[in-house]
């Protein structure tokens, strides 16, 4: 049966999915884009604020990527967001028909103001697709406001963004959370994209890593 939109879609600004040679590449100025619908999908974005890689996390996800004929990588974000929203509302998990369709959206990069900026640019573009199709609904800062993992954050004296990294980081079982912990934001992210070629890696992830956006209501 076709899903209609789920509560809860979830733009996570941080990293991405696919494997492609990144070489010697710098990570340091990249960003990281987590798309939460239900369907959800990360994007780790270069130092242009293209997409380098992404990866669906779950099976919904997985179901609107086999529908998309193009690769995200070389698109700038914006253009990637489009093509996720347009992707993720014809298989029905926006509903043109709902009023209370919700986007949220969080950005994790080392530079706040570069962060802010993509933001910006992510949310109008959102914005300006669910204006242009005449959907209902918000778009939110997502951020992470789970209580227990903010706790845990401050209790280990780092941000909730950089401790959601540590764990994309070690989900897949190479390092440990605490490992993951003193390592560089930029040898988080090139951990997370080596990662999302591996064979299950939405299986480690879904098992390992803290569940930061509302699962919604099915219809």
């Amino acid at each position: 049966m076709k899903k209609l939109f789920v509560l809860g879609f979830g733009l996570f600004i941080s990293f991405g999915l696919l494997a492609c040679d990144y070489g010697e590449t710098q990570l340091s100025s990249n960003s990281y884009v987590l798309v939460e619908i239900n369907p959800q999908i990360e994007f780790i974005l270069d130092e242009d604020d293209e997409v380098v890689s992404y990866s669906a996390l779950n099976e919904d996800a997985e179901a609107v990527l086999e529908t998309l004929e193009e690769s995200f990588e070389g698109m700038d974000i914006e253009a990637a967001i489009e093509v996720w929203l347009e992707a993720a509302t014809e298989a029905g998990f926006i509903d043109v028909n709902r009023e209370d369709n919700i986007v949220y959206l969080t950005i994790v990069n080392g530079d706040e103001d570069r962060e802010e900026a993509i933001r910006k640019r992510v949310r109008e573009r959102a914005e300006g697709y669910m204006v242009g199709r005449a959907i209902g609904g918000v778009v939110e800062d997502r951020g992470i406001t789970m209580e227990a993992f903010i706790e845990e954050a401050n209790d280990l004296g780092v941000s909730p963004g950089f401790l959601r990294m540590a764990y994309a980081a070690s989900a897949d079982g190479e390092i440990t959370l605490e490992e993951a912990l003193e390592l560089e934001m930029r040898e988080l992210m090139q951990l997370i994209h080596e990662a999302h070629g591996m064979p299950n890696h939405r299986e480690h992830r879904r098992e390992h890593m803290p569940d930061s956006a509302p699962r919604g209501r099915p219809e």
